[in-house]
């Protein structure tokens, strides 16, 4: 019940917080634009001139929140291998499995939140927001992985991939890999739209019937928060939309198992560490075909 309040709770804190900001703006907004166009001319000033909305909107929301809002969304939603450096080829030609991930919650809103005074102890006080993917991975050989991961969940839209190439797999010792993944997301909950890249390093020893592994890479982020405001003078409601970005220095290690044979039974344990808070807890389970 309490991972099921999670996401609306961050919500309701975004939402009431981005309100308070923008509330004086609206309401000033709301008798400038009428004497404005009115001295003007409607015909040469719209009522709701879109760029005129666009430049005061860049003003309204801070930078600082959007991009923390984007940092936030970007990572919660990021598409996560849950791979060694191995090529799969090894095994079979085809992973399918399910993703089950906890990530905390960084410190980006909460400092963000706080710069302007308002209140964070709703936002600081979440142990974790949950996420599920389904993944999907092929092997093109024995040095080409490539995977895909996707979710869609009342109006959430996450889908991302990554690429694994293996740099050295000799018969004995450890193997490793450059992995580069991509990630586009859709989040009305926290109203950002983003898109993520993130390179990785990723060394593993294989085993007979698992295959234990550590990493780290970098992530970056780019995007929009688009904040829906109801005008009295307005039929339908604008956007105030803010663009912003951030990146993150990361850190992850985990274990795969095949059970009952390489096309059997898969189950996956990872966790990381992020130089920003995001920190993550996850399970996978699936089959090799």
């Amino acid at each position: 019940m309490r991972a099921k309040t999670l996401l609306d709770r961050l919500r309701l804190n975004s939402t009431s917080n981005t309100q308070k900001i923008i509330k004086t703006s609206a309401a000033i907004l709301y008798f400038i634009i009428p004497a404005f166009s009115y001295g003007q001319g409607v015909g040469q000033l719209g009522l709701l001139d879109p760029t005129l909305l666009q430049q005061w909107a860049s003003s309204v929301i801070p930078q600082n929140i959007a991009n923390s809002l984007i940092m936030t969304a970007s990572f919660y939603g990021i598409h996560r291998p849950y791979q060694g450096a191995t090529s799969i080829y090894s095994y079979n030609s085809i992973d399918v499995y399910l993703e089950a991930t906890m990530m905390k919650v960084g410190s980006a809103l909460p400092n963000a939140l706080s710069t302007y005074g308002l209140n964070t102890s709703q936002a600081s006080s979440i142990p974790a927001i949950p996420n599920a993917k389904i993944h999907v991975r092929k092997a093109f050989g024995e040095w080409v992985d490539v995977g895909v991961s996707a979710i869609g969940y009342r109006g959430q839209t996450i889908i991302g991939g990554d690429v694994k190439i293996v740099l050295s797999d000799p018969e004995e010792g450890p193997s490793y890999a450059f992995r580069f993944g991509y990630t586009h997301l859709n989040l009305p909950v926290l109203y950002t739209t983003s898109s993520s890249f993130a390179p990785e390093l990723v060394t593993s020893r294989k085993l007979y019937f698992a295959e234990p592994y550590l990493g780290g890479g970098v992530r970056f982020c780019t995007g929009s928060v688009s904040v829906p405001l109801q005008l009295p003078l307005s039929t339908s409601p604008i956007y105030l939309t803010k663009s912003g970005s951030g990146w993150d220095e990361y850190l992850f290690t985990g274990i795969k198992f095949r059970l009952m044979g390489s096309q059997g039974l898969l189950l996956g344990l990872e966790g990381s560490f992020s130089f920003t808070g995001f920190h993550t807890l996850g399970l996978t389970a699936g089959i090799g075909l």
